[in-house]
C-alpha cells in the first residue's frame, strides 16, 4: 500500500497478527506509525514479489504492479479504491474492493478469518 485515500484509517490493523508488507520503504515507514506490528520485506524481485503474494493468505493493496499480480493468480484480494475515481474493479471470487472504512474493516475481516 502507498499513500492511501482520505477515508481510510489502517489503525485497526493493529489488532491483526501476520501483517506482511512489501513495497516501497517509505511507504512502508509511513504506514509503520499507524500499524506497529507491520513487518516489511523487501523483495529482491518481482517473480519473489509473486511467489510472496501466492503464499499469502491474501493480498491488500492500491491499484499498483503487486494488486495486478495477486489479480492474475487470483489470490484473494482486497482493493483499495477512491469514490472520486472509480477506475478498476477486481474480478472473480473472493475479489473485493472498498471505498469507505466500514467496507474496508468488514472485508479485511472477512478475508482475514476465511
Amino acid at each position: 500500500l502507498r499513500k492511501h485515500g482520505w477515508f481510510i484509517n489502517y489503525k485497526f490493523l493493529r489488532n491483526y497478527k501476520d501483517l506482511l508488507f512489501i513495497g516501497l520503504p517509505d511507504e512502508y515507514d509511513d504506514l509503520k506509525k499507524e500499524i506497529p506490528n507491520l513487518e516489511f520485506y523487501d523483495c529482491k524481485d518481482f517473480l519473489e514479489m509473486a511467489q510472496i503474494i501466492k503464499s499469502s493468505k491474501f493480498f491488500l493493496g492500491n491499484l499498483s504492479l503487486g494488486f495486478h499480480i495477486a489479480e492474475g493468480l487470483k489470490v484473494p484480494r482486497l482493493l483499495e479504491g477512491s469514490p472520486i475515481d472509480v477506475v478498476y474493479y477486481p474480478h472473480g471470487d473472493q475479489a473485493y474492493t472498498f471505498f469507505f472504512q466500514e467496507h474496508f474493516e468488514k472485508w479485511f475481516s472477512y478475508l482475514y478469518y476465511l
